[in-house]
C-alpha cells in the first residue's frame, strides 16, 4: 500500500510515531504491527482496516 501510493518509510513511521528502523521492521515481517497501528494506517490511507488486512 505504502509503496504503490508512493510514501516514504519515514512518512509512515512519523504517522506511527516510531523510527524508520521501527517502522521498516514491521513492514519487513521482523515485528507485528499492533492493533492500533492497523487502524492508524488505514486512517491515513483513508481505508477500513479490513481493506488494509485483505
Amino acid at each position: 500500500m505504502r509503496i504503490k501510493n508512493n510514501i516514504k518509510q519515514k512518512t509512515m513511521s512519523k504517522t506511527l510515531n516510531m523510527t524508520v528502523a521501527a517502522y521498516s521492521r514491521k513492514e519487513n515481517g521482523q515485528r507485528s504491527f499492533t492493533i492500533d497501528e492497523v487502524a492508524k494506517i488505514a486512517e491515513f490511507f483513508k481505508i477500513s482496516m479490513e481493506e488494509l488486512i485483505f
